[in-house]
Protein backbone atom coordinates (compact mmCIF):
# COMPACT_ATOMS: atom_id res chain seq x y z
CA UNK A 1 0.00 0.00 0.00
CA UNK A 2 1.26 3.48 -1.18
CA UNK A 3 1.76 5.88 1.87
CA UNK A 4 -0.06 9.07 1.61
CA UNK A 5 2.32 11.04 3.91
CA UNK A 6 5.89 11.40 4.25
CA UNK A 7 8.09 13.14 6.92
CA UNK A 8 9.39 16.81 6.06
CA UNK A 9 12.62 15.84 6.57
CA UNK A 10 13.27 13.25 3.76
CA UNK A 11 11.23 15.55 1.06
CA UNK A 12 13.26 16.70 -1.98
CA UNK A 13 15.08 19.73 -1.53
CA UNK A 14 13.61 21.56 -4.48
CA UNK A 15 10.26 21.36 -2.70
CA UNK A 16 11.13 24.75 -0.69
CA UNK A 17 9.15 24.14 2.13
CA UNK A 18 9.98 24.71 5.95
CA UNK A 19 11.14 21.44 6.82
CA UNK A 20 10.41 22.18 10.64
CA UNK A 21 7.01 23.59 10.37
CA UNK A 22 4.81 20.32 10.39
CA UNK A 23 6.41 16.93 10.91
CA UNK A 24 4.82 15.37 7.58
CA UNK A 25 3.70 16.42 3.76
CA UNK A 26 1.74 15.06 0.91
CA UNK A 27 3.85 12.31 -0.96
CA UNK A 28 3.35 12.39 -4.55
CA UNK A 29 1.66 9.14 -5.78
CA UNK A 30 2.99 6.79 -8.68
CA UNK A 31 2.26 8.47 -12.24
CA UNK A 32 4.44 9.99 -14.97
CA UNK A 33 7.33 11.55 -12.53
CA UNK A 34 9.88 9.69 -9.91
CA UNK A 35 9.28 11.29 -6.61
CA UNK A 36 13.12 12.81 -6.73
CA UNK A 37 11.64 14.82 -9.71
CA UNK A 38 8.12 15.82 -8.95
CA UNK A 39 5.66 18.11 -6.57
CA UNK A 40 2.18 17.17 -5.33
CA UNK A 41 -0.59 19.47 -7.07
CA UNK A 42 -1.52 19.78 -3.42
CA UNK A 43 2.08 21.36 -2.50
CA UNK A 44 1.33 23.81 -5.73
CA UNK A 45 -1.86 25.36 -4.81
CA UNK A 46 -0.76 25.75 -1.43
CA UNK A 47 2.29 26.98 -1.31
CA UNK A 48 3.88 28.47 -5.23
CA UNK A 49 0.42 29.42 -6.20
CA UNK A 50 -1.21 29.69 -3.23
CA UNK A 51 -4.84 29.64 -3.90
CA UNK A 52 -5.97 27.28 -0.83
CA UNK A 53 -4.23 27.14 2.56
CA UNK A 54 -6.19 23.73 4.08
CA UNK A 55 -6.67 20.23 2.82
CA UNK A 56 -11.02 21.42 2.52
CA UNK A 57 -10.15 23.85 0.04
CA UNK A 58 -7.57 22.31 -2.25
CA UNK A 59 -10.00 18.79 -2.24
CA UNK A 60 -12.95 21.49 -3.59
CA UNK A 61 -10.35 22.90 -5.81
CA UNK A 62 -9.69 19.55 -7.14
CA UNK A 63 -13.25 17.81 -7.58
CA UNK A 64 -14.63 20.91 -8.98
CA UNK A 65 -12.30 20.22 -12.05
CA UNK A 66 -10.52 23.28 -11.73
CA UNK A 67 -7.43 22.12 -11.82
CA UNK A 68 -6.09 20.84 -15.52
CA UNK A 69 -2.47 18.84 -15.58
CA UNK A 70 -1.71 18.75 -19.51
CA UNK A 71 -5.72 19.19 -20.39
CA UNK A 72 -6.37 16.13 -18.02
CA UNK A 73 -8.31 17.26 -14.97
CA UNK A 74 -6.71 15.99 -11.72
CA UNK A 75 -8.98 15.17 -8.83
CA UNK A 76 -6.11 13.30 -6.62
CA UNK A 77 -3.98 16.21 -4.68
CA UNK A 78 -1.32 13.70 -4.48
CA UNK A 79 -0.84 13.74 -8.26
CA UNK A 80 2.83 14.50 -9.31
CA UNK A 81 3.67 16.90 -11.96
CA UNK A 82 6.89 17.80 -12.86
CA UNK A 83 9.65 19.74 -15.54
CA UNK A 84 7.38 20.73 -18.41
CA UNK A 85 3.91 19.87 -17.26
CA UNK A 86 1.49 22.74 -18.32
CA UNK A 87 -0.84 23.40 -15.94
CA UNK A 88 -3.88 25.11 -15.73
CA UNK A 89 -6.53 27.11 -14.00
CA UNK A 90 -9.20 27.51 -16.62
CA UNK A 91 -11.65 29.54 -14.02
CA UNK A 92 -9.18 32.65 -13.45
CA UNK A 93 -7.95 32.24 -17.02
CA UNK A 94 -4.55 31.06 -15.74
CA UNK A 95 -1.80 28.70 -17.86
CA UNK A 96 1.62 27.84 -16.32
CA UNK A 97 4.40 25.74 -17.23
CA UNK A 98 6.56 23.95 -14.95
CA UNK A 99 10.54 24.75 -15.41
CA UNK A 100 13.55 25.15 -13.21
CA UNK A 101 15.36 28.16 -11.78
CA UNK A 102 19.03 28.97 -11.67
CA UNK A 103 19.36 26.25 -8.79
CA UNK A 104 17.61 24.24 -9.75
CA UNK A 105 14.14 24.55 -8.00
CA UNK A 106 10.70 23.94 -9.45
CA UNK A 107 8.82 27.57 -10.47
CA UNK A 108 5.96 27.95 -12.45
CA UNK A 109 5.94 29.88 -15.00
CA UNK A 110 3.41 31.95 -16.79
CA UNK A 111 2.55 31.49 -20.64
CA UNK A 112 -0.36 32.14 -22.61
CA UNK A 113 -3.64 30.15 -23.23
CA UNK A 114 -2.30 29.22 -26.90
CA UNK A 115 1.06 27.88 -25.64
CA UNK A 116 -0.71 25.82 -23.42
CA UNK A 117 -1.65 23.63 -25.64
CA UNK A 118 1.96 22.04 -26.40
CA UNK A 119 4.14 20.12 -24.40
CA UNK A 120 7.44 19.42 -24.79
CA UNK A 121 8.17 15.86 -24.36
CA UNK A 122 12.28 14.30 -24.06
CA UNK A 123 12.40 10.58 -25.84
CA UNK A 124 14.36 8.16 -23.72
CA UNK A 125 14.14 5.24 -25.69
CA UNK A 126 12.06 3.66 -28.45
CA UNK A 127 10.23 0.26 -29.29
CA UNK A 128 9.72 -1.58 -32.29
CA UNK A 129 5.54 -2.76 -32.90
CA UNK A 130 4.43 -5.28 -34.99
CA UNK A 131 4.50 -4.56 -38.77
CA UNK A 132 8.00 -2.22 -37.92
CA UNK A 133 6.10 0.76 -36.49
CA UNK A 134 8.06 2.67 -33.87
CA UNK A 135 7.06 3.61 -30.61
CA UNK A 136 8.24 6.67 -28.57
CA UNK A 137 8.69 6.21 -25.28
CA UNK A 138 8.81 9.83 -23.27
CA UNK A 139 10.10 10.89 -20.41
CA UNK A 140 6.66 11.34 -18.38
CA UNK A 141 5.35 8.17 -18.84
CA UNK A 142 3.88 8.61 -22.46
CA UNK A 143 4.19 6.91 -25.89
CA UNK A 144 3.83 7.89 -29.05
CA UNK A 145 3.34 5.78 -32.38
CA UNK A 146 5.06 7.07 -35.61
CA UNK A 147 4.60 5.35 -38.50
CA UNK A 148 8.18 7.06 -40.15
CA UNK A 149 10.97 7.07 -37.82
CA UNK A 150 13.93 9.41 -38.12
CA UNK A 151 13.70 10.31 -33.82
CA UNK A 152 16.40 9.23 -31.83
CA UNK A 153 16.58 8.85 -27.86
CA UNK A 154 17.82 12.60 -26.88
CA UNK A 155 15.22 14.40 -29.30
CA UNK A 156 12.27 16.14 -28.01
CA UNK A 157 9.32 16.55 -29.92
CA UNK A 158 5.83 18.89 -29.22
CA UNK A 159 3.53 17.26 -28.57
CA UNK A 160 -0.06 19.30 -29.33
CA UNK A 161 -2.43 17.78 -25.94
CA UNK A 162 -5.39 18.72 -27.67
CA UNK A 163 -4.84 15.96 -30.17
CA UNK A 164 -1.92 14.25 -29.12
CA UNK A 165 -0.16 14.36 -32.29
CA UNK A 166 3.11 15.43 -33.30
CA UNK A 167 3.66 19.25 -34.28
CA UNK A 168 7.41 19.70 -34.03
CA UNK A 169 10.71 17.37 -34.03
CA UNK A 170 14.01 18.80 -32.06
CA UNK A 171 16.66 17.19 -32.79
CA UNK A 172 19.50 16.86 -29.65
CA UNK A 173 22.53 17.67 -32.53
CA UNK A 174 25.59 20.98 -32.25
CA UNK A 175 23.58 23.89 -32.00
CA UNK A 176 20.32 22.88 -30.54
CA UNK A 177 18.92 24.81 -27.45
CA UNK A 178 18.53 22.86 -24.55
CA UNK A 179 17.91 22.90 -20.71
CA UNK A 180 19.92 21.14 -17.88
CA UNK A 181 17.59 19.34 -15.81
CA UNK A 182 20.48 17.70 -13.62
CA UNK A 183 24.03 18.14 -12.54
CA UNK A 184 26.25 20.93 -10.86
CA UNK A 185 24.44 23.70 -13.83
CA UNK A 186 21.22 21.98 -13.38
CA UNK A 187 18.36 25.23 -14.29
CA UNK A 188 20.43 26.76 -17.02
CA UNK A 189 19.82 26.94 -20.88
CA UNK A 190 22.73 27.21 -23.82
CA UNK A 191 23.36 25.82 -26.83
CA UNK A 192 25.14 22.53 -27.62
CA UNK A 193 28.74 23.30 -28.80
CA UNK A 194 29.68 19.47 -29.23
CA UNK A 195 28.78 16.08 -28.60
CA UNK A 196 31.56 14.30 -27.27
CA UNK A 197 31.19 9.85 -27.81
CA UNK A 198 33.56 7.28 -26.14
CA UNK A 199 34.07 3.64 -26.40
CA UNK A 200 33.05 1.26 -23.62
CA UNK A 201 31.09 2.37 -20.79
CA UNK A 202 31.81 6.23 -20.34
CA UNK A 203 28.85 8.04 -21.03
CA UNK A 204 28.37 10.43 -23.42
CA UNK A 205 29.18 13.92 -22.70
CA UNK A 206 28.22 17.42 -24.55
CA UNK A 207 29.67 20.49 -24.37
CA UNK A 208 27.57 23.46 -22.99
CA UNK A 209 27.68 26.92 -23.62
CA UNK A 210 25.72 29.32 -21.66
CA UNK A 211 25.13 33.27 -20.99
CA UNK A 212 28.53 33.39 -19.25
CA UNK A 213 30.27 30.38 -19.55
CA UNK A 214 31.26 27.28 -21.56
CA UNK A 215 31.33 23.74 -19.66
CA UNK A 216 31.22 19.89 -19.85
CA UNK A 217 28.10 18.26 -18.94
CA UNK A 218 26.47 14.72 -18.98
CA UNK A 219 23.76 14.45 -22.50
CA UNK A 220 21.38 12.80 -20.17
CA UNK A 221 21.30 15.96 -18.27
CA UNK A 222 20.05 17.81 -21.50
CA UNK A 223 16.53 18.40 -22.47
CA UNK A 224 16.49 19.94 -26.11
CA UNK A 225 13.82 23.11 -26.32
CA UNK A 226 13.97 25.98 -28.81
CA UNK A 227 14.02 29.05 -28.39
CA UNK A 228 10.40 29.86 -27.60
CA UNK A 229 11.38 28.14 -24.53
CA UNK A 230 13.95 30.01 -23.59
CA UNK A 231 12.57 33.69 -24.69
CA UNK A 232 9.51 32.73 -22.27
CA UNK A 233 11.77 31.25 -19.40
CA UNK A 234 14.15 34.86 -19.64
CA UNK A 235 11.22 37.17 -20.12
CA UNK A 236 9.53 35.59 -16.44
Amino acid sequence: MTRKHMKRIRMPWFWQVDRKDRKFITRPCPGPHSIEKCMTVDLMLREFLKVAKTRKEINYILNNGKVMVDKKKVKDNHFPIGFMDVVELPEINAHYRIMLDGNGRFKLLKIKKDDADSKFCKIINKTILKKNRVQLNLVDGNNVIVEKDGYKAGDSIVIDLNTKKIKKHIKFEKGAVVALTAGKHIGNMGVVEKINTYEGMRKTTVMFKGKEESFETLKEYCYAIDDSIRDENERD
